[in-house]
């Protein structure tokens, strides 16, 4: 399976693979990266949503033992995405604003529904 991962440019232009939820796995210090936080930032994040279970742990593409936990090697976009929603840095407003930004774009209509009633109503 090809491996591939979330980008925010310079620019902060966001580039996500065609079909992000089958291809995107990222590792923690690659996530760290793409939200512009330090890595332990992102690993104690990742043991919160885990053991919350807003995200199931997937093992995958392996795993390691991090005290008394098993994380895995590879993260996919819920992952991600969740620590978009937890962890406050600039990439991650930027990239909460480009979800928010298409799920407002899927479940608008890109016509607006209009309603005239003709007659006298009794």
């Amino acid at each position: 399976m090809k491996r591939e991962k979330i980008t925010i440019s310079e620019n902060s232009v966001i580039t996500l693979p065609s079909n992000p939820n089958e291809a995107v796995r990222m590792q923690d210090f690659e996530m760290a990266e793409l939200l512009g936080v330090m890595l332990p930032t992102v690993k104690s994040n990742i043991r919160v949503i885990l053991k919350s279970g807003v995200v199931k742990i997937d093992l995958q593409h392996g795993g390691i033992v991090y005290g008394n936990h098993v994380l895995p090697d590879y993260f996919g976009l819920d992952m991600i995405t969740a620590l978009t929603f937890r962890v406050n840095s600039l990439n991650t407003k930027l990239f909460r604003e480009y979800i928010l930004g298409k799920l407002y774009a899927e479940n608008s209509p890109s016509t607006p529904s209009v309603f005239i009633q003709m007659g006298m109503v009794d």
